[in-house]
């Protein structure tokens, strides 16, 4: 799977010889694979790496238990890690959007202000094959234009989403046989949100 993601990454010149890269990282198993490969390829490329989490002020503990769940993780593999606290509830009803665009709005926010900050020339996201059907059907349903259903691009200025290649089963199955821990979001489980419906009861 390495190979798979190194080769995608080349093909899409997503890495270059000493880049520092800000790395999205959520606690889950997407991010923390993400991290996990970009960690092997910094020797290689001379990369440096910075893991930006974001707490979105929902959740409670169990979101609590994700930040310094990435904190641990981030300290083992010698990596250095900021969490950064919004309140996306609030954010959400100021600007009249549901809590789910306004997670998302915050954390490019963050990622684009860490990168800004520390001089940070890519930001990797964890996205996988599974979101990008799943963001095809969510613009699709809402009467997107062709942009829309294009869904998510391997590059976008300096985002990068080296998972892009992969689906969720082979990324789960590279965790387990590397013996690696995730965080689960238990909303996931939940069909309040768009995404969740889709992922649940439209794509099996």
């Amino acid at each position: 799977m390495q190979k798979k993601v190194e080769a995608y990454i080349a093909k899409h010149n997503m890495l270059r010889q000493n880049d520092r890269v800000i790395a999205a990282v959520s606690g889950g198993a997407d991010s923390v694979c993400l991290l996990k490969l970009l960690v092997d390829l910094r020797g290689r490329l001379h990369l440096e790496i910075q893991a930006v989490h974001v707490h979105h002020g929902l959740r409670g503990r169990e979101a609590d238990r994700d930040a310094e769940f990435v904190r641990e993780l981030s300290e083992k593999w010698k990596v250095p890690c900021l969490v950064v606290y919004r309140d996306a509830a609030a954010y959400g009803k100021e600007h009249g959007i549901g809590v789910e665009e306004a997670g998302r709005q915050l954390r490019y926010q963050v990622f684009d202000e860490a990168a800004a900050r520390w001089g940070g020339t890519r930001i990797a996201v964890a996205h996988h094959r599974d979101d990008q059907a799943e963001t095809i059907l969510h613009n699709l349903f809402r009467g997107s234009g062709l942009k829309g259903l294009g869904s998510i691009r391997p590059v976008r200025e300096r985002i990068i989403r080296p998972l892009l290649c992969l689906d969720r089963a082979w990324i789960e199955a590279y965790l387990s046989e590397k013996g690696l821990v995730y965080c689960m979001d238990s909303t996931n489980n939940e069909d309040t949100y768009t995404r969740n419906r889709i992922r649940h009861h439209i794509l099996p």
